[in-house]
Order: structure tokens, then C-alpha cells, then sequence
């Protein structure tokens, strides 16, 4: 019998996304599935709604790193788990190509390629901006051997009771204990492959035109715009210190993530990246120029010693 494979929803007030995230997932040709939700005490209908897809589900807080522990920790039963965030769709062969992965080494965890949805200048923008990170520091693995999740502990709930950077520590400690990896397409498999319509439907709706060879994740950040995202990514910044505390700032790991020279320059540059950066200069700038924002707008609440020569 195939592997048990626990899936991992967090959501709070989620009422517009948390369908079609669960739709994605119920949808994955990797049967052997559980679908998990763990809501942090939503006042809207997300629960109702989730409830339509699944039966586990459930109230957690305060914050995602406890959410997720207890979903993957706690309540899972899988060989394998994944966490997802409700904004979030997953390509329908993503869990199948993940475990045939897993299964055939000793790989740890892997990390999903992602793209960013919306029309907007300011979602291409985040879109191109993306795309560079896939398998870099800045990304972080989403799939594990669940096995190596509970060896490290899972999420850390100290350090992050609110902000962000749980996901960069827990795939830093993963690192540290075995191998990780990028999801691999499987070319054999591409010929007789086809997405689900509505996936097909709902990418191009939002600015995205799909390949067979994509098999990964749509984040719907359609309806972000700038000022309500740079107010999150103010959010997210109080985490960050807790993270470069436990690490320490001369970490490798840690300089690359925040330092200017690798954030501004050489992420975009390394692995023949620069091609990217040739053919679309403007949107090129427009993610220089958003960093930049970022690191201005988040500044109060995110402040290093080092002469401020970091950002986040």
C-alpha cells in the first residue's frame, strides 16, 4: 500500500481561499491522502467551508509555527506531510511526483516551485521577484519525511509567537540533519499528463498561462497591493530577530537572507539567473525598487546591530 501522505491547511479568516485550496488538494492524483485544516479561531465561514472538504479540522493559535506543529506534529498520521497556506493551490500530480521522490533516496524534504498569481504591475512584479527563489535561502522546504520533522522538534513556538522566519529556521535544521532537494518534473510523464480545467481556468484568470511541466504551487496574492503587503512584511519582520538571534549573525544562512549583497544582487545573478534579468530589465528594476520599500517600511521593527547592512 502506498504511504500515507498528511496534508496541512492553516487558515484564519480565509473565507475567500480556503475552496479552492482544498480543492486543489482533494484533486491530487495521490490518493492516500488526509487533508488536515487548522484554524486560528476564524470569525468568518472558513471552518463551514472547510468542513465541506474534510472532517479534520481544527482550532490552534496563536500563530502559524503552532498551528502547523500541531497539524503535522500532533494530529498527523502520514509518513510523509506538507503544509500549505490557504492561499495556496498545489498542481494535481505535486503530491504523487513528491513521494515518488522521497521514496527513491534519502531525501529529508523538497522544496516546490511557486508562482505567484495576479494582473496587477505590482503582482508581476512579485511574480518575476519569485521565481528567483525556488531552492535558494530564501526559499524553504515544504515536504517532508515526517520522520524528520519530529527529529528536530517541528516549528519553533518560542521564538515565533508572531512575525515570520519559522519556515527558514525549520529548513535550516533540517539541512542540518540530511539532504534536501528541489522537486523534480518527471519528463517520462509529461506526454500523458493534463491539469484539472479549473486549475487551468483559474491560473490564466489571474495572469498565469501553464505548461504541462508545471507542477508545483499558485499562491493568489491577486488581491494584494502594495501598501496592505509592505504592512505584512512589517508584520513578518518580528520574527526575524528571534531567528538571527538563535543562529547568530555571522551564519552563513543568516547573511545570505539578509544581507544586500545577496537579497539585491547576486540571488538574481547566480545559476545563470542573469538571463531572466536580461530579457525583463523593468520588471527587474520594479523588484529592486520593492526591496528597497520593504527595507525602508520595516526598518522600526526590524533593526541589526551591523551597521544596518541588512534587510528583510
Amino acid at each position: 500500500m502506498k504511504p500515507l501522505v498528511s496534508l496541512v491547511v492553516t487558515t484564519k479568516n480565509e473565507e475567500k481561499n480556503i475552496a479552492n485550496c482544498l480543492r486543489s488538494l482533494q484533486d491530487q492524483t495521490y490518493l492516500n491522502t488526509e487533508i488536515i485544516v487548522i484554524d486560528n479561531y476564524s470569525s468568518d465561514s472558513t471552518k463551514q467551508k472547510a468542513l465541506d472538504f474534510t472532517s479534520l479540522v481544527f482550532d490552534k493559535g496563536p500563530e502559524r509555527s503552532a498551528q502547523r506543529n500541531e497539524g503535522m506534529l500532533h494530529i498527523a498520521q502520514g509518513k510523509y506531510c506538507a503544509y500549505f497556506d490557504a492561499d495556496m493551490l498545489v498542481s494535481k500530480f505535486l503530491i504523487e511526483d513528491s513521494v515518488t521522490q522521497l521514496e527513491s533516496g534519502s531525501v529529508l524534504g523538497l522544496y516546490v516551485p511557486e508562482i505567484v498569481l495576479g494582473n496587477s504591475i505590482f503582482a508581476r512584479i512579485r511574480r518575476y521577484e519569485r521565481q528567483f527563489y525556488d531552492g535558494t535561502v530564501i526559499d524553504a522546504v515544504r515536504v517532508f519525511r515526517r520522520e524528520a520533522l519530529l527529529r528536530v522538534g517541528g516549528f519553533n513556538e518560542e521564538i515565533f509567537q508572531n512575525g515570520s522566519g519559522e519556515d527558514w529556521d525549520l529548513d535550516k535544521s533540517i539541512r542540518l540533519i540530511g539532504k534536501v532537494e528541489m522537486l523534480e518534473s518527471f519528463p517520462s510523464k509529461l506526454s500523458a499528463r493534463s491539469e484539472n480545467d479549473w486549475f487551468i481556468q483559474y491560473a490564466s484568470k489571474n495572469g498565469v498561462a501553464l505548461t504541462k511541466s508545471f507542477n508545483g504551487i499558485l499562491h493568489d496574492e491577486s488581491v494584494d497591493t502594495l501598501f496592505p503587503y509592505l504592512k505584512k512584511k512589517k508584520y513578518y519582520a518580528r520574527g526575524f530577530q528571534g531567528y538571527i538571534k538563535k543562529w547568530g549573525s555571522a551564519d552563513q544562512d543568516i547573511k545570505r537572507q539578509f544581507g544586500l549583497f545577496y537579497r539585491l544582487f547576486f540571488v538574481f545573478m547566480e545559476n545563470q539567473k542573469w538571463k531572466k534579468v536580461v530579457r525583463n530589465p523593468f520588471l527587474f528594476l520594479g523588484t529592486l525598487m520593492l526591496k528597497v520599500l520593504i527595507g525602508v517600511f520595516t526598518f522600526s521593527e526590524f533593526k541589526i546591530k551591523r551597521r544596518g547592512r541588512y534587510m528583510s
